[in-house]
């Protein structure tokens, strides 16, 4: 078939190629690729929230007490970073690299993200009125918003980036695009 849709544990994909998204009414390949680029980056460059939230802590903590190190070592006389032949007694002929203590605890900056919104409703979906979906790829989440029904109830999924372990493109019946994660 020529159906191309994205699939993850966001919107699982059965045995029978049912389920998943399908953006683009399903036939747009270059709408489904970006989606799956974007979910993909966010993942690798945000992780779990709460897990970088913690990181971020101890860090802090760490920082704190690092402050104190070379004072302490100072009245301990002993020097940092360590000279060429203390480093080739301890390691032999092939020493670790040595950074400065300012290299050692400045953080990487975060990577930023602008918030992208998406609809990712299937074609029959659209085309019989009854569903409305959109994914919003915001700074450290994914949000699948869903309206059905009658009385168009709505349905908010959230999950941190981290919380996806992939995203696929996937080819499917009738023509319809898709993509697919876990």
């Amino acid at each position: 078939g020529t159906c191309v849709g994205i699939g993850s544990d966001l919107a699982k994909v059965n045995e029978k190629g049912e389920g998943g998204l399908r953006p683009g009414f399903g036939i747009d390949r270059a709408y489904a690729e970006e989606i799956c680029r974007e979910l993909r980056a966010r993942m690798d460059g945000r992780g779990d929230t709460a897990q970088r939230k913690q990181q971020t802590f101890l860090m802090d903590r760490i920082t704190k007490m690092t402050a104190q190190l070379p004072l302490i070592m100072d009245h301990c006389s002993v020097p940092y970073p360590p000279d060429q032949a203390t480093l080739a007694k301890i390691y032999g002929d092939k020493p670790p690299p040595v950074k400065t203590y300012s290299e050692l605890y400045e953080p990487d900056p975060d990577i930023p993200f602008e918030t992208k919104t998406y609809n990712v409703v299937c074609c029959l979906e659209a085309t019989l009125g009854c569903v409305e979906r959109t994914i919003e790829l915001g700074p450290d989440e994914v949000v699948i918003k869903t309206t059905k029904g009658l009385d168009w109830a709505s349905v908010t999924e959230r999950r941190p980036y981290a919380q996806i372990d992939d995203v696929e493109q996937q080819q499917n019946c009738f023509g319809c695009v898709s993509f697919t994660g876990s």
